[in-house]
C-alpha cells in the first residue's frame, strides 16, 4: 500500500499513527488501494482525507467535498504534503434539496462528526451555517472524462 504524507503540524497525529498501523478501517483501505490510474473516487465529507489521499496516492482521480472549515483546511494541508496527487477538494456540503443549513459537529468543528443533521447541544464552537451545493452534472461528467 502506497500510504499518503500528512502536514508536519497535523492537529490529528494520534489518528495518523493508527492509521499508519493499519488499525482505522483495514478493509476500507484494501478497497481504496485497488484504485488505479483512471479510476474515480468521489469522497463525501473527506474530512481531514484518510481516504480521499489514499486513493490519489494509488492514482485515482479523487473529488473531494467537505464543508467544515477546520477539517478542510487540515484535508488541504495534507494534499499539499503529496505533490502530483490528483485531488480537487470543493469546500461545499452536499444535499438533496437546496437551501441554507447549520453544520455541526458532535464536539467541534474538525472533529469528524460534522452533519448538516440538526443536534439541540450545538454550541458556538461546534457549528456554523452553510449554504449547501448540489453538485452539478457537469461536475460529475467532468470526473467521468
Amino acid at each position: 500500500m502506497t500510504e499518503p504524507r500528512v502536514a508536519p503540524r497535523s492537529f490529528w497525529s494520534d489518528f495518523w499513527d493508527r492509521f499508519d498501523r493499519g488499525l482505522w478501517e483495514p478493509q476500507t483501505l484494501r478497497k481504496l488501494c485497488a484504485l488505479t490510474e483512471g479510476d474515480l473516487f468521489v469522497d463525501i465529507g473527506a474530512w481531514i482525507g484518510p481516504t480521499a489521499l489514499t486513493a490519489a496516492v494509488n492514482g485515482a482521480r479523487v473529488l473531494a467535498f467537505e464543508p467544515d472549515p477546520v477539517a478542510r483546511q487540515e484535508l488541504e494541508d495534507n494534499v499539499k504534503a503529496n505533490p502530483g496527487v490528483n485531488v480537487t477538494v470543493y469546500p461545499i456540503a452536499l444535499s438533496d434539496r437546496e437551501g441554507v443549513f447549520r453544520l455541526t459537529a458532535h464536539d467541534w468543528l474538525g472533529d469528524s462528526m460534522s452533519s448538516l443533521a440538526r443536534r439541540r447541544t450545538a454550541s458556538a464552537l461546534s457549528s456554523l451555517w452553510c449554504e449547501p451545493g448540489q453538485a452539478p452534472l457537469a461536475l460529475w461528467e467532468r470526473g467521468r472524462g
